[in-house]
């Protein structure tokens, strides 16, 4: 029974968020909709959980199962969202098909205006996100942004995925 009610609030989740919600200025941000995946996915486990704990309503094999398709459902969702919403290579392709043909090098000083936009945009998002700081012209990492660097370093040498610098 918990796995078809997860299953229904997946796909009710999913047409939520496609119908309406994408259109909402607050669930376009990064932390909308974070908030918007964690929230129910807490909330699940959290419930479930406890009916775990308080009786043999629910198995612990179904709190890690939706614990478990919830995760894979909102990671993918998250991915896709974000290659959709800010990918540099979508705003290429965008700004290519929107100019027609031009010569060469007025296209690569536009896409490289795009990379400052992009980066610049990135680094407005982690001084408002409170990850870094910036005194005197220069920037680091505040101690929240080094809880986040550290878990990103554990993830990427857990996943053998190479570091960028």
């Amino acid at each position: 029974m918990v796995t078809l009610g997860f299953g229904l609030y997946l796909v009710a989740h999913f047409a939520l968020y496609a119908l309406w919600l994408r259109h909402v200025a607050f669930v376009s941000t990064e932390k909308g909709i974070f908030l918007y995946h964690f929230v129910p996915a807490a909330s699940w486990v959290l419930v479930l959980g406890t009916l775990w704990l308080t009786g043999p309503a629910v198995s612990l094999a179904e709190v890690i199962l939706v614990a478990g398709l919830h995760g894979i459902y909102s990671l993918t969702f998250l991915e896709l969202w974000a290659l959709a919403d800010g990918g540099y290579s979508l705003a290429i392709l965008e700004r290519l098909e929107s100019r027609g043909e031009a010569d060469e090098p007025s296209i690569l000083a536009e896409l490289e205006g795009l990379g400052g936009e992009k980066r610049a945009a990135r680094l407005a998002d982690l001084l408002r996100m409170g990850l870094v700081e910036e005194h005197d012209g220069r920037y680091g990492l505040t101690p929240p942004g080094r809880v986040a660097a550290a878990f990103i370093a554990v993830i990427a040498r857990l996943s053998a995925a190479p570091m960028g610098r």
